[in-house]
């Protein structure tokens, strides 16, 4: 996976995301709850909710513990049939998403 992103960043990660050399964890306080398919969760400290597909919910239970952004991909690659490009992306991109509302932390 870290030639997958080599590749796909080169040499100068920051260009990309520092996301791609982090390890990261979901904020513990949140309160989820699968329904019907969908993970939802509530930030007590903000008081939104979200919800969750379940390609989404997959990443966020991946994040229980501390993980690398690589073993996080090389998970999902395993559960689903995508290429290492197109997860790296896209989970890239959801989880500046999740950063950006403060849902996860960059440890």
């Amino acid at each position: 996976m870290i030639d997958v992103i080599d590749e796909i960043v080169g040499t100068d990660i920051s260009a990309k995301s520092k996301i791609l050399s982090s390890t990261l964890v979901r904020r513990e306080d949140l309160i989820a709850q699968e329904i019907e398919g969908e993970l939802v969760m509530l930030d007590m400290k903000s008081g939104h909710y979200f919800g969750l597909d379940p390609i989404a919910s997959a990443i966020w239970k991946n994040m229980e513990t501390p993980i690398s952004f690589q073993n996080l991909c090389e998970n999902l690659m395993k559960e689903y049939a995508v290429s290492k490009e197109q997860c790296v992306e896209d989970v890239n991109i959801f989880l500046e998403d999740l950063l950006e509302k403060e849902l996860v932390e960059v440890l």
